[in-house]
Parts: C-alpha cells; sequence; structure tokens
C-alpha cells in the first residue's frame, strides 16, 4: 500500500483519501480493544492512545501522522519478522530452571 500521502500536506486530497484508506486498513485487520478503540497514530498519542475511529481521523486531518510510522504493526500489518517467527516453532526446555528462578526471587516477593 502507498505510504507517500503520510507526508503530504494535511490539505491535500492525497492526505484525506490516504487517511482513509489507513482507517479502512486498520478497520478489517486492526484489532481494536472491547470499546472498538484502536491506537491512534497521531503525532501528539503516537499509538500510546487508543480513540474510536472518527476520533482518529480527526486527529490525522488536524495533527497529522507519525511520519515514521510506516509499517502499521498497530493497526494489523504483519511484517515479514513476525510472519516467519510465527511460521517456525520452536521448543525451550526450561525444566528445572523456572524453580530455580522463582527460589532465587524469595518468598517475600510473593506477599
Amino acid at each position: 500500500m502507498d505510504r507517500s500521502w503520510m507526508n503530504e500536506s494535511h490539505m491535500s486530497p492525497e492526505y484525506e483519501d490516504g487517511v482513509e484508506q489507513f482507517l479502512q486498513f486498520a478497520l478489517e485487520r486492526g484489532r481494536p480493544n472491547e470499546e472498538g478503540k484502536y491506537y491512534c497514530p497521531c503525532i501528539n498519542y503516537l499509538n500510546g492512545r487508543r480513540q474510536l475511529l472518527d476520533d482518529i481521523r480527526d486527529h490525522l486531518l488536524c495533527d497529522g501522522i507519525k511520519k515514521n510510522y510506516t509499517t502499521w504493526i498497530w493497526h494489523g500489518e504483519v511484517t515479514d519478522m513476525q510472519s516467519e517467527s510465527q511460521s517456525k516453532p520452536f521448543d525451550v526446555e526450561m525444566g528445572d530452571r523456572l524453580e530455580e528462578m522463582i527460589r532465587d526471587l524469595g518468598q517475600e516477593s510473593f506477599q
């Protein structure tokens, strides 16, 4: 998907169309919380706060999008690294090390 719109003026038709495409992408692939909110990639929230899609639209049109958010991992885009690691399962042999680590923490850590 073309992301060149992210560098356009917020007043341009290209930017507005890009925002709509982004919101559609998030709607189709993203994972909202139980309130239907998605992470907001505007320059103020930087994917650190969830908002409704209508609010995200307003933020992106008024304030702009985080310019280096080019792989939309918080909105359902899977990277090559994620798909590769998911396709190759691996086993980790912890054995008694887990119990050992818990003992190292000490009982006072669990009170």
